[in-house]
C-alpha cells in the first residue's frame, strides 16, 4: 500500500509525526516514493497521496540529478546533507536542505532510504544580505577595535612623552628658586629651555596625530596610484641617485584605489625617507623596488621594497610602528615617521604590514582593502 510506512517505521512514528515543520519521506534506491509526511502540503503544495508511487526526479530540478546519485548506493553509515531544488505545486523551484539516511525494512528486507528536508528557500535569498550584514558588522567591530587601540596608544603617548619634560620642567624651577649665584640660574634656565623643547616637540606630535584622526576632513575618492607614486619619487629621486642607487616602479597605468591622495605621498615619502636613512652602505648600490599587486585574498596592495639594512623583527615585532621606537642609530631618527604612516593607513580603512630581514632590507606593504579579521586590542604599558 502506497504511502503506508514499512513494518518497522513505528520506531520513528512518533518523529514524523511531531516534526510538522519537516518533510519526512521515505523511497527505494530506485527513488519510488513509499511515504511522505503530511506537511508535504505545507512545503510543497501536494497532499501525501498526490506523492505516493511516483519517482523523485519527477519533481528534483535538472541540474540536482546528479545528487540524487547517492540513492543508488547500498548503505551510507552516516546521514548524507543535500540541497535540492523541488518543484513544487504552483510550479516554482522550492529549495529544500535534506538530511538522507539508508536503512533495511524489516519485514521485506529491502533496502530503503530515510530523508527529512526543511524549506530554506527565503534563508537562501536573503543569504547575500545577511553575509553583508555581517561583514559590515565585522568591519565595524574592527574599526571600533581600531580606535580603541589608537586611543590607549594616544593615553600612552600623553603619559610618558609629556611626564619626562614636565616632570623636569618643575624639579628645574624647584632648584632655580634655590640657586645662589647666576652661573648656576644660567645653566637652570638654559635646561628648561631644553625641557621646553621638548615639551613643544611633543605637544607638535599630538597636533600632527590628531590631526591625522580628524576623519571628517580626510577626503577620500578613487585615485589613479601610478601618478602618486610618481610624485613622491621626483622628491626622492635626485638624492637616491646621489647615492649611486636606482628606483624601480611597476604599475599599471589603469590601476585605481580608494585613498587620500594627501595620505598615500606623505606615507611613500615617509618610506623614501627611511630607505635613504637606513641604507646600507656596505652594498654596491642602494635598491628601492615598488610594485602593485593583489594577494590570493584580493587584497590590493602595494609594495615598497628597499636593500637597506633592515630591522629584526623576531625582536621589534611588536614595537616597529610604535612612537619613538627605532633600530638603528642616526642622528635623525625619531621614531615618528613609521608611526604616522600607520595612523594615515588606518584613517584611510587601510593597513600597512612590513616584512624585513637584518641585512636584506625592508618590504612595506600598502595595503588598500584589507580583508576583516579579529582585531586584539594590545595594552599599552603605562608604567
Amino acid at each position: 500500500m502506497l504511502n503506508k510506512p514499512p513494518s518497522d517505521f513505528s520506531k520513528l512514528g512518533k518523529l514524523v509525526h511531531n516534526q510538522l515543520g519537516e518533510l519526512i519521506c521515505l523511497h527505494s534506491l530506485r527513488g519510488d516514493i513509499r511515504y511522505v509526511s503530511p506537511s508535504s502540503e505545507k512545503i510543497l503544495g501536494y497532499s501525501p497521496s498526490e506523492l505516493a508511487g511516483r519517482e523523485l526526479r519527477e519533481f528534483i530540478h535538472p541540474d540536482d540529478y546528479i545528487q540524487l546519485n547517492i540513492f543508488t548506493e547500498n548503505t551510507v553509515s552516516q546521514a548524507v546533507p543535500l540541497e535540492l531544488r523541488v518543484l513544487a505545486q504552483w510550479g516554482d523551484y522550492v529549495l529544500l536542505q535534506t538530511f538522507a539516511h539508508s536503512f533495511q525494512d524489516e519485514s521485506t528486507g529491502e533496502l530503503m532510504w530515510y530523508s527529512s528536508s526543511r524549506d530554506i528557500s527565503t534563508l537562501k535569498k536573503a543569504q547575500p544580505e545577511l553575509d553583508k550584514m555581517m561583514k559590515d558588522l565585522g568591519a565595524m567591530s574592527a574599526g571600533l577595535g581600531r580606535q580603541h587601540q589608537q586611543l590607549l596608544d594616544f593615553s600612552y603617548i600623553i603619559s610618558h612623552n609629556l611626564r619626562g619634560p614636565v616632570s623636569n620642567v618643575i624639579t628645574l624651577a624647584n632648584f632655580l628658586q634655590e640657586a645662589d649665584n647666576e652661573e648656576e640660574k644660567s645653566m637652570i634656565i638654559e635646561s628648561i629651555n631644553e625641557s621646553s623643547r621638548q615639551l613643544n616637540s611633543v605637544f607638535e606630535e599630538l597636533m600632527e596625530v590628531l590631526k591625522v584622526r580628524n576623519f571628517d576632513s580626510l577626503r577620500m575618492e578613487s585615485i589613479r596610484l601610478g601618478p602618486v607614486v610618481k610624485a613622491a619619487t621626483k622628491l626622492f629621486e635626485a638624492s637616491v641617485h646621489k647615492e649611486g642607487g636606482e628606483i624601480s616602479i611597476d604599475i599599471p597605468d589603469h590601476i585605481r584605489v580608494r585613498s587620500s591622495y594627501e595620505y598615500l605621498k606623505s606615507i611613500l615619502a615617509n618610506l623614501f625617507s627611511n630607505a635613504l636613512k637606513f641604507r646600507d652602505t656596505q652594498k654596491d648600490k642602494l635598491r628601492i623596488d615598488i610594485r602593485y599587486s593583489v594577494n590570493e585574498l584580493g587584497e590590493k596592495k602595494l609594495c615598497f621594497t628597499d636593500n637597506g639594512l633592515g630591522i629584526d623583527m623576531k625582536k621589534y615585532q611588536d614595537k616597529v610602528f610604535k612612537l619613538h621606537q627605532t633600530f638603528h642609530r642616526h642622528p635623525q631618527a625619531r621614531g615618528f615617521g613609521l608611526f604616522m604612516s600607520k595612523n594615515q593607513m588606518e584613517a584611510m580603512g587601510g593597513e600597512i604590514r612590513l616584512h624585513s630581514e637584518v641585512g636584506k632590507g625592508c618590504t612595506f606593504s600598502l595595503i588598500f582593502n584589507p580583508v576583516i579579521k579579529p582585531f586584539k586590542v594590545q595594552m599599552p604599558e603605562f608604567f
